[in-house]
């Protein structure tokens, strides 16, 4: 897996600024980077696993803040062999008479209460998480880091036409040229965040990179 390094340092290479005065400082990229890994999840996620301390007779847990979906749901945890609760709705008659778990909006209920020095592993599609640091390893799978990169391609390609779309350069011809290369950079982010994703867009999304963007008539949509 990558760090915030790596990718930030790929995405110089792509930009061609790897020469300092860099085009855009580290903060920029960084920046963008982290709008980027907020997109992707927007439209899919990352699997994650969590470890739920279970409490003797309790079947009713807190889901992680970041939870989307359920793959599913070790327990008792660490047995061997492992042992799986199965889905089942709480309100079926069955449902406290074997191993079944299901989910109540934020809430994890179990079939069976756990005895004494019981956990729960859960796995799940969750948030991949913001990078704060240099060395902070991205969540995201290797294989679709391409979309990150694409986004903060499209995202320097944009801000470099921002200043001729407010105040228009007199060639006009060099102000049409970036459009359609900015153009060309979003629709390719799009189209690989397309083939990653595993959940639905929602109806609500915006695409803009910022508001700021925006109202400048600038988005992705």
């Amino acid at each position: 897996m990558a760090n915030r390094a790596g990718i930030r340092a790929n995405i110089r290479r792509d930009l061609d600024d790897e020469t300092t005065p860099y085009t855009y400082t580290d903060a920029t990229l960084n920046g963008w980077i982290n709008d980027a890994i907020r997109r992707y999840n927007e439209r899919t996620g990352v699997e994650k696993s969590t470890t739920i301390s279970g409490v003797v007779g309790q079947r009713e847990y807190t889901l992680p803040s970041d939870f989307r979906s359920v793959d599913c749901v070790e327990f008792p945890a660490g047995e061997d062999p492992r042992k799986f609760a199965y889905r089942l709705d709480e309100t079926h008659p069955n449902f406290t008479a074997g191993n079944y778990y299901d989910i109540r909006q934020s809430t994890l209920v179990l079939g069976n209460k756990p005895a004494a020095g019981e956990d729960i592993e859960l796995y799940y599609i969750g948030d991949a998480d913001q990078l704060s640091n240099d060395t902070t390893t991205i969540e995201i799978p290797d294989q679709h880091l391409h979309v990150i990169q694409l986004y903060c391609i499209a995202a320097a390609t944009i801000s470099k036409e921002m200043p001729r779309t407010l105040d228009p350069d007199p060639s006009s011809i060099l102000l049409s040229l970036l459009s359609q290369t900015a153009l060309r950079a979003v629709r390719r982010f799009r189209e690989a965040l397309v083939r990653v994703e595993n959940t639905p867009m929602s109806s609500s999304l915006s695409w803009g990179l910022s508001d700021r963007w925006a109202r400048a008539g600038v988005g992705w949509a």
